[in-house]
Formats: structure tokens, C-alpha cells, sequence
């Protein structure tokens, strides 16, 4: 049963990597004024990309299906996967329905037939929905027994909901925070060294260091990503959180397994809002900077700063070739389609995030990237060494948030 589940992922990822390409230039408004789906698929349930704009973006905790006793609920993936979404579903206060106003979810399975499940669900649980990005990462997950997790970034269903608001769970609802419309920053993966204890605290004293150097605080952060490893030692890590957050709200927060050194065990990402007071009025929609005591790369940005809150999710991109060079290329190439119904290219990158499974892929990937944008303005970016991508024999993914061109305009 298991190889017939895997040959149709197989089939399935094939069909979807060449439905991208050709249908990535067909966009589609689809029901609410806020947002443009481009090459949405009733076939895996999600768009090649979404656009937003104008609307505060609730960004929520990974969500696993759990109990208040921290106990896994559901015995196969899809049982997990059904309460997961269900709970998803109140991420947003003002409706029970928050799913039909996602923009990006990402999930994150144990291994490629998990994968090949929960990509039919979603597909069923979004038919004739409003349509999100979507991205898949093969993960260890926070809970010994969990097959499947997720996070979503969903359009607020009320306009006039100011503030970041950070909000934790209450057993029913996830832990959420809002990013506002206007100002923000997406601040690239830091990693300190030490043992994993030793490394969180100070690397989070070093992402405070970034806030500071954007005019931003802990209060109006809206997610923290963390890659560590194991994950059996999640625990520690959650424990040193909670002590340097002591009385004051923890974001919301993402763990993801990844593979690297015994002496860097944890890197940290973060999406903060920014306070327009900071922002230069002739300020441009978006900035690369480097902060005091960090060195600039072609490769990445240490901190991509957005006066403008009209962004692209793009869905995890996939290679379609075994070469690590050409899945490097297939990548940006199809992401260059995407953008352009919005009037994107390449030079409009804000956030990355590269999943690799193996040293010759993020290989070509450190060689190739710069040669697709300009470097001296990169997107902000987190690399990840991970299990799988969600498809069998491909080795890349990439996870991208984008802005569209200047002179767009919508339908």
C-alpha cells in the first residue's frame, strides 16, 4: 500500500511541476478585493502564488493536533491533518472560516507518503475554496507521535483590527499575532554557538540586538522559525524561550529539524512589524541592511526592511530535474513566471527560505543564486540542511515571499 502511495506522489509532483510552468501566467482574482491568486490548482488545493495587500496578516503558531495534556490526538496522518485544520479554522476571531482567507500555509510531515496524504487532503478540504501557497518540509516534529504540523498566514477577516496583538493559545485556538498593515521586516536566520541551551539564549539576545536596529521590540513580533537539532531536544530550547521571555507574550512559534554543526545547533528567524515613526518618508518600498557587527553577502540580506504591505507568497518550489545544478535553475526560472502576472521579477525578492536535503545541492544553490538577482540586494534568507522536501528524489524547495512591480496595477 505504501509503494502505491508512492508512486502516485510520484505522479502527482510530476504533473504539478509541469502544470506550474504553464499555467503560472493565468491569474485569477478570486472573491475578496484583498488578494490575486495566480495559477490556482483544484489538483493540490493551493496557488502557484497569492497576492495580498491592504490587510493585516494573522501569522500563527505550528500547530500539531494535541491535546491540553500535550498528548498526540488522531492515529494516521489524515486524522491529524482534519484537526490541525480545524483549529486553523478559528485562527482568526472574527470568523470560524479563517482557512478561506489563508494566503500561505506550510506543512511540515514526516516523510514523502505522509506527504503524498496530506497533498490530497488539502486538495479536498480547499475544492472550490480560495486557494493559499502552500510548502511542504520533511521534518522531524515537536511531538515523538505527530505525522504532520502546520502554520498559516491569513488575511484578518476585520480591516480595523490594529496592533500586533499577540494572542496565545486558549486549547482551541492557536497562538496568533497580526501583522499591521504598513512597516515591517523579515530578519534572516541567526545562529550563535554553544550547546543548544547556551546557543538559543544567545541568539536570541542577538535577534534582539537586530530589533533594536530596526526600531522594533519583541511585542511586535509576529513569528519566530526556529531550525534546531535533535528535536528530541525540543524541550530544553522551549524552556530557555520561556526564561528570556519571562512575564512578556512569546510570539508565536515555528521548529523545524535541521541538520548542522554540533557547535551552532540552533538558528532563528523572525518576522517583526516596524513602527512607521522609523520608516524616511521618501523611504523605498523595500530595503537590504546589514546591522552594526554583521558582515553584508551576495547570497542573502541580514534584514529585508517593506515599507509596503503588498506581497507575493509563493508556493515551495520544487526542481523537476536529478541534477542539483538544473533543480537550482528550474527553481528560479519558474519563479520568474509567477511574479510576472504581478509585474514581479527577481530583483523584488524579500524573504527565502531554501530547504536541501544534500551538500552538492546547496552547493550549486550558494554558486547560482547571485547570478538571478543582483547581489548587491538579496532577499533576507534562511537555509535549511533538512530530511526531504515532500517529493521523492528532489533535493530543493524553495519558499519565497516577493513584492510585485512598482508600475502594477490590479484588476
Amino acid at each position: 500500500m505504501r509503494y502505491f502511495v508512492m508512486m502516485l506522489l510520484v505522479l502527482a509532483s510530476n504533473f504539478l511541476t509541469r502544470s506550474a510552468s504553464t499555467n503560472s501566467m493565468r491569474a485569477c482574482v478570486v472573491m475578496a478585493t484583498d488578494r490575486l491568486e495566480i495559477a490556482p490548482d483544484e489538483n493540490s488545493g493551493s496557488s502557484g502564488a497569492v497576492r495580498v495587500q491592504g490587510v493585516g496578516l494573522i501569522h500563527t503558531e505550528q500547530v500539531l493536533s494535541i491535546d491540553s495534556a500535550g498528548r498526540v490526538r488522531g492515529n494516521t496522518t489524515i486524522e491529524q491533518l482534519g484537526a490541525i485544520l480545524d483549529r486553523l479554522e478559528l485562527a482568526d476571531e472574527g470568523t470560524t472560516k479563517a482557512l478561506d482567507r489563508c494566503v500561505k500555509l506550510n506543512l511540515y510531515v514526516r516523510n514523502d507518503v505522509d506527504a503524498a496524504e496530506v497533498r490530497s487532503a488539502i486538495a479536498a478540504r480547499f475544492r472550490g475554496r480560495n486557494k493559499p501557497a502552500t510548502c511542504y518540509v520533511t521534518t522531524e516534529l515537536p511531538a515523538p507521535e505527530a505525522r504532520v504540523a502546520a502554520d498559516a498566514v491569513i488575511a484578518a477577516h476585520d480591516p480595523t483590527r490594529k496592533g500586533v496583538g499577540i494572542r496565545n493559545s486558549d486549547g482551541t485556538r492557536p497562538a496568533t499575532a497580526l501583522l499591521p498593515t504598513g512597516g515591517r521586516a523579515y530578519v534572516s536566520g541567526q545562529a550563535e554557538s554553544g550547546d543548544l541551551a547556551t546557543a538559543t539564549r544567545k541568539t536570541l539576545e542577538s535577534l534582539q540586538a537586530t530589533l533594536r536596529f530596526v526600531d522594533s521590540d519583541w511585542s511586535q513580533v509576529v513569528q519566530l522559525k526556529a531550525f534546531l537539532t535533535p528535536m528530541q531536544e525540543v524541550e530544553p530550547v522551549r524552556r530557555e524561550i520561556q526564561r528570556f521571555f519571562g512575564e512578556r507574550t512569546i510570539p508565536p512559534l515555528v521548529y523545524v529539524q535541521w541538520f548542522s554543526s554540533p557547535t551552532t545547533p540552533i538558528e532563528i528567524e523572525l518576522v517583526t512589524a516596524v513602527r512607521n515613526r522609523s520608516l524616511p518618508q521618501d523611504a523605498p518600498r523595500i530595503e537590504y541592511l546589514t546591522p552594526p557587527g554583521m558582515t553584508a553577502s551576495p547570497i542573502f540580506s541580514r534584514v529585508a526592511r517593506l515599507v509596503s504591505d503588498d506581497v507575493v507568497y509563493v508556493s515551495g518550489l520544487v526542481g523537476t530535474s536529478d541534477s542539483a545544478e538544473q533543480q537550482v535553475r528550474d527553481v528560479f526560472l519558474r519563479l520568474e513566471e509567477l511574479l510576472k502576472p504581478v509585474g514581479g521579477n527577481l530583483q523584488q525578492l524579500v524573504k527565502a527560505t531554501y530547504y536541501v536535503t544534500d551538500d552538492e545541492v546547496s552547493r550549486q544553490l550558494n554558486l547560482l543564486r547571485p547570478s538571478f538577482y543582483d547581489p548587491r540586494r538579496p532577499p533576507a534568507a534562511s537555509k535549511a540542511v533538512v530530511s526531504g522536501v515532500g517529493v521523492p528524489g528532489r533535493t530543493l524547495a524553495i519558499d519565497m515571499i516577493a513584492i510585485p512591480g512598482d508600475t502594477h496595477k490590479r484588476p
